[in-house]
């Protein structure tokens, strides 16, 4: 009896042991997330003056990316070509050696970035976003010339439509100014040789540096590559008065981009990547809607200083379109090939009564 009465606890005991013995491990506590990475990066940028809306959006940008990703991303705002002019910073960022650059593109990289300086693609401004704005027929095409020069285009600025001013008064269309023989002053572009030709002037290649005093005396009578900007007035107007005018012949619309490294941005996770999209788009949004307030500001100028602003008619306009696209587009498309030209015939604004 007593043997039986030891046998039920040590089987109880072994039973105890096998269920022990049978129950899982407890799992192990998940390993921490890994943390997510910091970057420093320099922007260079262009323009030296804190009023400009270049350099405000450069700016609202390097604040906006710190915000949006809790600090992680550290932009540093280089203005007034601190680490170089534009061709320098532009070819840096294609290496890797500085990671962003906001300001004209140069074309010697890609003969094919020649698109962008085409005369008379848009020349009003819903034409203009419909080409450069959030989702523009534009962007996307010029993105895969960027990738060719291992650039991701992060956003495409508006600045401005470009003017004529001069000395003279005419009226702007090709067959009246010709035989004044006004003599502009034109960048060293054929592509605005070109177009001062085919609207009837004398191109003449005048350094910017030079060009107050070639005002002046008299060496060019105007100058092209002007925009509706009050600066722009203040900078000319001694060189130009007593008689100053500014044709609005909204030739070229003249954009600067935002160009990241092709290969950094490819190394973003896709929480970074949407992250520096919003803050360039949120930017260019911003500068869209400082157009009518510069050009508003630019007229109260024009009439503080006696300036004449001389506006086409939709007939002088088409007649301007119709001489500059026939003169100049045959030549872009032997720099560009006829498939990007293709897609910008395609997309390009039609001119007042087609």
């Amino acid at each position: 009896m007593k043997k039986k009465v030891l046998l039920i606890p040590l089987v109880l005991l072994l039973a105890v042991s096998l269920i022990a013995c049978a129950a899982p491990a407890p799992s192990p506590a998940p390993a921490p997330a890994p943390e997510k990475p910091t970057y420093s990066w320099r922007m260079a940028q262009s323009h030296p003056d804190p009023k400009t809306s270049k350099f405000r959006a450069a700016e609202m940008m390097c604040e906006r990316s710190k915000e949006l990703s809790g600090g992680r991303i550290n932009i540093t705002h280089y203005p007034g070509d601190l680490l170089g002019d534009y061709m320098y910073t532009t070819e840096q960022v294609a290496k890797g050696t500085i990671e962003l650059n906001l300001s004209v593109i140069p074309t010697v990289m890609d003969p094919r970035l020649n698109a962008a300086s085409i005369s008379y693609v848009v020349f009003d401004f819903d034409a203009a976003k419909a080409a450069f704005g959030s989702g523009g027929w534009a962007i996307e095409m010029f993105n895969d010339i960027a990738e060719s020069v291992n650039w991701k285009i992060v956003g495409i600025f508006p600045e401005a439509f470009n003017q004529i001013i001069s000395r003279y008064e005419f009226r702007p269309v090709p067959q009246e100014i010709k035989p004044k023989a006004i003599k502009l002053r034109t960048m060293a572009m054929e592509t605005e040789k070109l177009m001062g030709e085919s609207l009837g002037f004398s191109p003449i290649v005048i350094p910017w540096s030079e060009l107050f005093m070639a005002l002046q005396t008299g060496v060019v009578d105007g100058a092209s590559g002007m925009i509706l900007r009050e600066d722009i007035l203040r900078m000319f107007d001694d060189a130009l008065q007593p008689d100053a005018y500014m044709y609005k012949f909204d030739y070229f619309f003249s954009t600067y981009w935002l160009v990241m490294n092709l290969d950094l941005w490819n190394s973003l996770s896709l929480e970074d990547q949407q992250i520096m999209s919003q803050v360039g788009n949120e930017a260019v949004d911003w500068v869209w809607g400082q157009l009518e307030e510069e050009e508003a500001a630019c007229r109260v100028a024009i009439d503080e200083l006696g300036w004449t602003l001389v506006e086409l008619t939709p007939e002088e306009k088409a007649i301007c379109v119709k001489a500059v696209r026939e003169a100049q587009w045959p030549y872009m498309e032997k720099m560009v090939g006829k498939a990007l030209m293709d897609k910008i015939r395609e997309n390009a604004q039609v001119p007042p009564g087609g």
